[in-house]
């Protein structure tokens, strides 16, 4: 019996072993598309904030991910960084194989509404240079809706 139960525990150590040097483990696991962004909706005539606007962040790549956030009382917004699920997660260093197929975002898109106000869009045309590091977008004027 005791011989047994050391033949199955090499077997489950080794099983265990090679997950780990093979390279990747078969776990869910998400990776960031793009930066999680932030910034303040405000009047532009006024200046003060907006409560209740509903920003759309949309990332186009080889698939399309969004995220919406609504802004507080005091116009201020954050979304949470788009991510994509994966079951292979890769263990190794950076560039080097085996390395996950990295996302390449074409374009970042903010689509800005509110009753009463003008709708606003904003895109962002990405360089591979930029590496995605625009985040906070600051104060983001909306023009009230003339009737």
């Amino acid at each position: 019996m005791k011989r047994v139960f050391k033949f199955l525990f090499i077997n489950i150590l080794l099983l265990f072993l090679s997950l780990f040097l093979s390279g990747c483990l078969i776990i869910p696991h998400t990776t960031e598309v793009a930066p999680a962004i932030r910034g303040q909706i405000v009047d532009e005539c006024s200046g003060k904030g907006i409560c209740g606007v509903k920003i759309t962040y949309i990332i186009k790549a080889e698939n399309q991910y969004s995220e919406i956030a609504i802004s507080d009382e005091t116009g201020c917004f954050q979304t949470q960084a788009p991510t994509q699920w994966h079951y292979i997660v890769y263990i190794g260093s950076p560039g080097h194989y085996p390395a996950p197929d990295w996302i390449c975002v074409i374009e970042r898109q903010l689509h800005i509404s509110k009753d009463g106000y003008l709708p606003k869009h904003i895109v962002l045309n990405e360089n591979p240079s930029d590496g995605l590091k625009k985040s906070d977008f600051g104060v983001i004027k909306l023009s009230p809706q003339v009737p």
